[in-house]
């Protein structure tokens, strides 16, 4: 099995590749470099410039020979052999076509920038697409301090994509549940309902104890998921607030967030998702859908 890392030459690219290459010695498997050569996004029809063809054609040798030998470079640097390949198209097709026709990656690593190849939209149609966990990160990071947050929706499925991750025998996991503020609900729906007696505190009384105990019945199912994976290490947290927020702050003093990216009945990135891409110092892998388990998984046309 190995990873998958999509580089386009940029710095937060090589960033990726090297954290994708310290995981993979952690974990006992292989890296691979895929650059997608995009010249063909640019043609004369959508240019204007009747010589690009052949501007392109001069230059995308010497810049993907560059890429290339930097990437087998990163390898021999921290001590893995990193197997290289290019591709001509449109990233998104490409990436998912290579991962499809050759079916043995656990993840697909990208480094989300500024850049044009892996802009913010191309970054989140990967991720939306992906049938493997998708790390997107910007750093050269080692993974020592994991949270993986969940959300009250079906985890077991997405959770098991992660299985090869016991092999870290380094990292401690946290898990992280966060449940509603229950004033600021109750006060919310009163006034869409018209209804000034639902802040009363006995119902609130009653609402927080029952967001708590929902809370924590997931937290422990979790946490005995991930035993059941051979995860061992495991530290529990229960925030109260706005789930991006508190996720966010937690985030923020681990090496790497681990989330679902989407909600399982629907097919587009959730807000909560937008939130953490804007985040540029998060590491954060993204799990496949839950109800992929019963889908087939086919090639981008």
């Amino acid at each position: 099995m190995k990873i998958l890392v999509a580089i386009s030459g940029s710095e937060y690219a090589f960033n990726a590749l090297k954290s994708a290459c310290r995981i993979a010695m952690a974990i006992r498997v292989y890296v691979d470099a895929l650059y997608v050569d995009n010249s063909c996004m640019y043609c004369p029809e959508l240019t204007r410039w009747p010589k690009i063809t052949e501007k392109i054609e001069k230059e995308r040798d010497t810049f993907s020979n560059t890429v290339i030998t930097k990437a087998i470079d990163i390898g021999v640097q921290i001590g893995i052999s990193i197997d290289c390949v290019t591709s001509a198209g449109i990233p998104t097709d490409e990436i998912a076509n290579f991962i499809y026709e050759n079916g043995i990656y656990k993840m697909l690593v990208i480094g989300h920038g500024r850049e044009l190849i892996f802009s913010n939209s191309i970054v989140k149609t990967i991720i939306l697409n992906s049938k493997i966990p998708v790390l997107v990160t910007n750093a050269d990071f080692c993974a020592r301090k994991i949270l993986i947050a969940i959300e009250y929706e079906k985890y077991d499925i997405a959770l098991k994509s992660i299985a090869f991750l016991r092999k870290m025998m380094e990292a401690s996991f946290t898990i992280i549940v966060v449940y509603p503020n229950v004033e600021d609900e109750f006060l919310r729906y009163g006034y869409i309902a018209d209804v000034l007696k639902m802040n009363n505190s006995a119902s609130i009384k009653e609402m927080k104890d029952f967001v708590y105990t929902n809370g924590a019945k997931v937290l422990e199912r979790v946490r005995q998921t991930l035993l059941a994976l051979d995860i061992t290490n495991i530290n529990t947290v229960m925030k109260e607030g706005e789930w991006a927020s508190e996720v966010i702050n937690e985030a923020k003093q681990h090496d790497l967030l681990i989330v679902n990216k989407q909600s399982s009945s629907t097919n587009i990135i959730n807000s909560y998702v937008n939130r953490l891409l804007s985040e540029p110092s998060l590491n954060i892998i993204f799990l496949p859908q839950e109800n992929w388990k019963n889908s087939v998984s086919m090639p981008l046309s």
